[in-house]
């Protein structure tokens, strides 16, 4: 196996003989061989363990015997002990899944510390096929049945080729020892119930599993670059990217075969569950939201208008801000953290003293200086907010002005408004109010221009 080894790792990762690797290890059987090959196969490397302590002693004893292996290897070891109640008490996430994220964080911040090449992990063939089987059942799409990929950036699974069964032997055959986890033997979790009653049937059949496997995620990961190249000319013609965000086109969508099939894989690319049915994103009224992991999908009159997360103003403390003078930068009119002030993307104000008019535009606006009262406000519209729409018939409500501009939901969310008191002076980037008109032969007049942070 170490020449098996040797050669895969020669062919896949070609890893820098000067450069550390980090080694993620539990202290079970696949992370321990993991270690001995490295170590014969590379030399320089670094043992990652973290220690969740919800297997109180047994944690305990995994971390100390982690240690001993690294002294025994001669290289450096890397432990963080983990507060149990952090995986234990966040709703909606399993304790697999919050583990498994905390250990993928654990072995980067090692690698950044140690200048590291690559983290490596103990994965092997079984896992890949527990793993083809247990998104199988959770009704994934393509992607998750195409199996375990042996680099992912800088993580490397250079176990893959092996068999549960071959490290087992190799363990057994150089004396090594591990730890076992006894969870590993109860069928609480998903995986361990695939493991020990779904895989031993597949491997009683006569064809090689193994094989079997590679050729059907073969055949898959061919299938995806198909779909891939074909949905990729779809959002092309479906999608376009606007100020509001990406803007998928239902109509446009609907010409195409499969429409709701396409729907469902576009979306899958912006955080929707795979499996999770669109048709009520697609028969809701306007104004509806669904959140996933990374966007916001929101429908708008035939559209579905995707933003990131922190595209769209979540918090209230940070939609009101104050202008103490011209001279000076808008502070939040409430105490937030810097973190969260630093987020919002605000306008960027000019005001300049003028004595004569010249073309205003969205970006630009006249007032007479007298009128303007600091510190003026800016913030979000809210509900019952009016005001009077420049060279227009009399007062309006904000929300009529948005309707009768037709602008998107995802634009009336990130529209400010410039106050002086309870008075609106401006609809940034949009109309200014008439009470704000410079009269005639006004020579005592401020210009005031508009940028977005990003100009």
């Amino acid at each position: 196996m170490h020449q098996d080894f040797a050669a895969h790792c020669d062919h896949l990762f070609s890893w820098d003989p000067q450069r550390t690797l980090v080694v993620g290890c539990s202290g079970g059987i696949d992370s321990v061989v993991l270690a001995h090959l490295v170590h014969q196969y590379h030399g320089s490397m670094v043992l990652a363990h973290l220690n969740y302590g919800l297997r109180g002693d047994q944690s305990d004893q995994d971390e100390a015997f982690v240690r001993d292996l690294a002294q025994e290897l001669g290289c450096a070891v890397a432990v963080k002990r983990a507060d149990p109640s952090e995986i234990k008490d966040r709703p909606g996430h399993s304790v697999q899944m919050m583990a498994r994220d905390m250990r993928y964080a654990f072995f980067e911040e090692v690698r950044a510390a140690h200048k590291a090449q690559a983290v490596l992990t103990g994965h092997h063939m079984d896992d890949d096929l527990e793993t083809f089987f247990l998104n199988f059942s959770r009704g994934t799409g393509l992607k998750g049945l195409t199996g375990i990929q042996p680099k992912n950036g800088t993580l490397h699974r250079p176990l893959l080729p092996f068999t549960r069964e071959q490290i087992y032997r190799y363990a057994q055959d150089r004396g090594y020892t591990w730890r076992e986890d006894q969870s590993n033997q109860q069928d609480h979790y998903q995986r361990n119930y695939i493991r020990h009653h779904v895989v031993p049937g597949l491997k009683g059949l006569e064809r090689p599993w193994d094989k079997a496997l590679k050729t059907t995620q073969a055949h898959l990961s061919q299938a995806e670059i198909l779909v891939g190249d074909y949905l990729n000319h779809v959002m092309d013609q479906v999608i376009e990217a606007t100020e509001d965000g990406l803007v998928l086109d239902l109509n446009l969508l609907g010409q195409w075969p499969n429409d709701t099939s396409l729907l469902s894989a576009i979306l899958l690319r912006f955080g929707l569950n795979a499996g999770q049915d669109v048709t009520a994103l697609i028969s809701s009224q306007s104004g509806h939201q669904w959140y996933t992991e990374t966007h916001v999908l929101l429908k708008d009159r035939g559209v579905i208008l995707i933003n990131p997360l922190e595209a769209l103003p979540k918090s209230e403390q940070t939609e009101s801000w104050l202008i103490p003078s011209p001279d000076e930068t808008p502070v939040p009119s409430v105490a937030v953290s810097k973190d969260a002030a630093d987020k919002i993307e605000l306008p960027r104000f000019e005001f300049t003293s003028v004595n004569r008019l010249t073309k205003a535009g969205a970006d630009t606006i006249y007032v007479p200086t007298q009128m303007l009262e600091f510190p003026l406000k800016l913030r979000r519209w809210k509900k019952g907010d009016v005001f009077y729409p420049f060279g227009g018939p009399g007062k309006k409500k904000i929300s009529k002005f948005f309707k009768d501009e037709r602008l998107s939901l995802v634009r009336k969310k990130k529209t400010w408004l410039l106050a002086c008191g309870d008075r609106i002076i401006w609809v940034v980037g949009l109309r200014a109010d008439e009470r704000f008109r410079v009269p005639e032969n006004c020579k005592n007049i401020t210009r005031i221009r508009v940028s977005s942070q990003d100009s």
